[in-house]
């Protein structure tokens, strides 16, 4: 399928990046934005001056306050509606231009009566671009850490206010009265131009808007960009994000068996990891002696559960240990016989296996009844249930070992353990966001 026909998953794509540059750098165009906010902020100052100088008196004061109000109020509806209809990126630009121009003719107002009706349309402005900004961001960041997030920005958007404040009272004291109410219009005025050119030069349209407007292509582009900044930065490569019929199978092959004797770890923990594996795989031996240890934690804390899934083919063999790994796991020693193996198989080598080899590392493994181990290796049941579960895994695409399900993601080959340690937690941080950890009893093939 085209990248610019097939739907980006923006929404889980975003979700799973781990904070970077890209997030604050798009806060702070956002912070920024708000700052425009003190055009409000300076409504009582300016109405004190223009007391002073004989504009104003409590009546013109009263519905100046109260027709900005409504104007902001007026704006937020509007500015749901323009972010919509011509993106959050293209509205925000909109609104701070609506604010720049509206913020320039009220400089330059003649009459009290003319401010007030500017006043609404500076109010229309910065109530739509608010809105905007607000969904702007929040689209931007994963929702395991949308409400910290959110609440950043709230602190520079309250801290605006008594700050531009502040300078507005300073510029009274320090610039006669008849301009000074001028000159607190064209501050800002002038910040938000600064906040225009940045916005129209750097800020992105939100991925998750293009994708619900059908602008696959434009999604695709914007978040492969940001994909390839935060690998490029980190040194990581970014686990992918599964399809609507992956999602299906990646759901199905995830059993939660309390049944399982080749799975350890909680069946409700929030994030099974799925491996698909060949004691005579070079790479699955890494995965075992390197990795595997380091993710203990995890299974102890409750985090993981792993789920082991037979993928025999390497080797002439490999059905054959597969074989007694089942066997093993019938009297509850699956895991250890897996570690006893995979510590004496050669890292960059393919282990060849015989039955007393294998019955070796059951006896290791601390496997009580060796006879009936050796029965069950044999039998026809196990037999059929190895090739029953290669045959599956090829069934499914799955062709090639170590292949890992974790979550709602999947990995193919080997990686390190910090790479499956952050893939893990933003899943589970995912699960825990959405509620999607659960209990099963569907059997294990």
């Amino acid at each position: 399928m085209a990248h610019d026909t097939a739907p980006p998953h923006a929404g889980a794509r975003l979700d799973r990046l781990p904070t970077s540059r890209f997030h604050w750098a798009v806060y702070w165009m956002v912070a920024f934005g708000l700052l425009v906010g003190w055009s409000n902020a300076i409504g009582g100052l300016v109405l004190a001056v223009l007391t002073e100088i004989g504009w104003a008196d409590n009546g013109s004061a009263a519905v100046f306050s109260s027709l900005t109000t409504a104007g902001m109020f007026a704006g937020a509806l509007l500015g749901g509606v323009l972010g919509d209809r011509m993106g959050r990126r293209n509205g925000f630009l909109a609104f701070v231009l609506l604010h720049i121009i509206t913020m320039v003719v009220a400089a330059c107002a003649p009459s009290m009566t003319f401010l007030i009706v500017v006043r609404v349309f500076m109010g229309v402005a910065l109530g739509g671009l608010l809105t905007v900004l607000f969904a702007s961001w929040t689209e931007y960041v994963p929702s395991r850490d949308r409400g910290s997030w959110s609440s950043r920005a709230s602190f520079v958007g309250n801290w605006s206010y008594p700050i531009c404040s502040l300078i507005a009272s300073w510029l009274v004291g320090v610039v006669a009265p008849e301009m000074s109410w001028r000159i607190q219009f064209l501050i800002p005025a002038a910040t938000s131009a600064i906040v225009l050119a940045v916005v129209w030069r750097a800020f992105p349209e939100s991925p998750r808007w293009l994708e619900s407007k059908g602008r696959y292509g434009e999604a695709n582009e914007i978040l492969d960009r940001i994909e390839r900044s935060i690998e490029s930065r980190r040194g990581i490569a970014l686990a992918p994000v599964a399809d609507a019929q992956t999602l299906g199978l990646i759901h199905a092959e995830t059993h939660r068996d309390p049944a399982d004797a080749q799975a350890k770890g909680k069946v409700d923990a929030p994030v099974v990891m799925v491996i698909y594996s060949d004691f005579a795989c070079p790479y699955c031996t890494q995965l075992a002696q390197k990795v595997e240890p380091e993710l203990a934690d995890l299974v102890d804390q409750g985090t993981l559960r792993i789920e082991w899934r037979d993928l025999a083919q390497i080797s002439p063999t490999s059905p054959l240990a597969a074989q007694a790994g089942r066997a093993a796991a019938k009297q509850g020693r699956f895991w250890e016989f897996h570690d006893a193996v995979y510590a004496a198989a050669d890292p960059q080598g393919h282990p060849e296996y015989t039955e007393d080899s294998l019955v070796t590392f059951a006896q290791k493994a601390g496997v009580a009844n060796i006879e009936q181990f050796r029965t069950d290796m044999t039998s026809a049941e196990t037999v059929a249930t190895v090739t029953e579960a290669t045959n599956h895994a090829h069934s499914i695409g799955i062709t090639g070992t170590p292949f890992m399900i974790v979550g709602e993601t999947y990995i193919g080959g080997y990686k390190d353990a910090n790479y499956l340690k952050a893939v893990i937690n933003s899943q589970a941080a995912k699960a825990k966001t959405s509620g999607t950890s659960k209990t099963s009893a569907t059997p294990t093939p």
